[in-house]
């Protein structure tokens, strides 16, 4: 899935995102409060909404335009443009007067290209080749509740392998023992044992991230010494990577890496080892022909982290089907990505805008760029 534009407005609060188009590589630069970590929420909502069922917790529209690799595994595969948009309106109390009121879906529509796949408004709903349709709940959007069927699996599934900031909420969580052992058995037993397969089962997943390093160091061995040695490039002392019973966590497991011959306990891991293998997981275990998105990409990195961080994510954009959206505050990240792949974030009476930095005159040479930047978030200001 790659994210063409998106477009949003809270009617509950005002705020409104105005129309952002994306590409490749964006990073999203800006002075605090300006709007940046908001986008990125905002598409991590939709995307739960969307695949997961999640309702949604106020009055307001959502438009995306995307593109969709019809194989998730094929560089040659064929392309096909998707909208989608919906629209809530009232919120209603789902099941009991202390639950958090979800609001009702007014609206909802999606197209690919000249041809629509479904129309909803309030309680009419047109499905292409449907001629019965269900009792649709009126907090879930029908792209959930058809996820098995096609077409609408295969865009509900493209959804799913995003590495949105809700599925990274959960990277370092502890993992319950009998996770690991249905999942092990899941990619034993499984009728198609292909990497790609077993890469799909991986990225398709909401679960911490070492789920997929134990996985991958037990049944796809070129892809976990790949992400070893890229960490190892960091951090050079490191032996090896592996998940273990916790001795914190009764009847859980926790990463740990061996140095020096001796295995350390993730909760004994400096933040910055952590945060490095979390971003290396991600960029070798979930990004096929997919978006990630990185929030103060920054956050607990050391200098020695930065320029190996920095140079990957470069690398995977550049590769056909990944695509970042990221923030950051930092000057050495902001100076390593060129400035054609910025988008200058303001928010001015909570409409949230972008802007590319050649349009504002930033980034006519390097040595300038992160001194524009300043000189634009002033005028801001003002």
């Amino acid at each position: 899935m790659f994210i063409d534009w998106i477009e949003y407005e809270n009617k509950t609060t005002g705020q409104i995102i105005e129309r952002i188009e994306f590409q490749r590589l964006n990073l999203l630069v800006g002075p605090s409060a300006a709007g940046k970590t908001q986008i990125l929420k905002v598409l991590s909502e939709f995307l739960q909404v969307a695949a997961y069922g999640r309702a949604i917790y106020s009055a307001c529209r959502f438009r995306i335009g995307f593109q969709m690799n019809e194989n998730s595994y094929a560089d040659d595969g064929a392309v096909r443009s998707v909208q989608w948009e919906i629209e809530t309106g009232e919120a209603y109390t789902m099941q009991g007067e202390n639950e958090r009121p979800a609001h009702q879906i007014i609206s909802e529509r999606l197209t690919s290209g000249h041809e629509e796949l479904f129309s909803r408004r309030e309680e009419e709903i047109k499905i292409q080749d449907y001629d019965r349709i269900p009792a649709i709940a009126k907090d879930k959007s029908i792209l959930y509740v058809f996820q098995g069927n096609k077409p609408f699996d295969s865009i509900a599934e493209d959804m799913r392998l995003v590495a949105s900031l809700f599925k990274q909420g959960v990277a370092f969580e502890p993992i319950p023992v009998k996770w690991v052992g249905d999942l092990v058995k899941a990619f034993q037993d499984t009728k198609q044992p292909s990497e790609d397969f077993r890469f799909h089962m991986l990225a398709e997943s909401v679960m911490p991230i070492g789920v997929d390093i134990h996985l991958a160091k037990m049944h796809m061995n070129d892809l976990f010494d790949a992400f070893l040695m890229d960490v190892q490039d960091v951090f050079p002392e490191i032996e090896m990577i592996d998940i273990y019973p916790s001795a914190v966590y009764p009847g859980k497991y926790v990463i740990r890496v061996q140095i020096d011959g001796r295995w350390i306990e993730q909760q004994d891991i400096s933040s910055g080892m952590l945060r490095t293998m979390w971003i290396f997981a991600l960029l070798h275990f979930r990004c096929r022909h997919t978006t990630i998105l990185f929030d103060e990409l920054e956050n607990s990195l050391g200098v020695n982290c930065l320029d190996s961080v920095v140079e990957r994510i470069r690398m995977k954009a550049a590769e056909e089907g990944t695509q970042f959206i990221l923030t950051s505050h930092h000057p050495y990240i902001i100076n390593q990505i060129p400035t054609a792949d910025w988008l200058l974030i303001s928010q001015y009476k909570g409409i949230i805008t972008a802007q590319k930095a050649a349009d504002v005159g930033i980034g006519k040479t390097s040595r300038d760029q992160f001194v524009d930047l300043l000189n634009y978030m002033l005028r801001q200001r003002r």
